[in-house]
């Protein structure tokens, strides 16, 4: 049997107005929070900075780490890592074929959202409304 891979990859949380932006790759059939692959040599911040920038031609800022989660699947072990995130410059823009949503905090169980997200929106409806707040006022 084959060894897993394993994945680190980033997510930013960012949010206007008391909406978090979430991403579909799938013609909006599965929803997460927009990151990516970490690549060799860089920080996991550098990486989620990089991957909003080429996935939604956004410039962000990171604010703080928020929360790390690991998730297994068949074919390897991955471990997300989200910050809570601002916009520097831009509005999403995402290539054909991807969609993006300004998602409420109380709406996200509507949205198919991947495992691991999932485990994220469970410890966002925990978290204190000043984080989110705090992300919201740094622009």
């Amino acid at each position: 049997m084959a060894e897993k891979k394993r994945l680190q990859v980033t997510a930013a949380l960012i949010f206007s107005e008391g909406r978090v932006l979430v991403t579909s790759r799938r013609s909006g059939t599965q929803w997460e929070f927009p990151g990516g692959k970490l690549e060799p040599g860089e920080t996991l911040e550098e990486c989620v900075v990089r991957e909003i920038q080429e996935e939604l031609r956004l410039e962000i800022s990171v604010i703080r780490p928020f929360l790390s989660v690991d998730y297994e699947d068949n074919e390897s072990f991955l471990t997300l890592h989200t910050f809570i995130c601002r916009i520097k410059s831009g509005w999403p823009s995402c290539p054909q074929g991807e969609s993006y949503a300004w998602a409420r905090l109380e709406d996200l169980p509507q949205y198919n959202l991947l495992p691991a997200d999932k485990r994220v929106v469970h410890v966002l409806f925990s978290a204190k409304y000043s984080d989110i707040k705090i992300a919201e006022e740094r622009k």
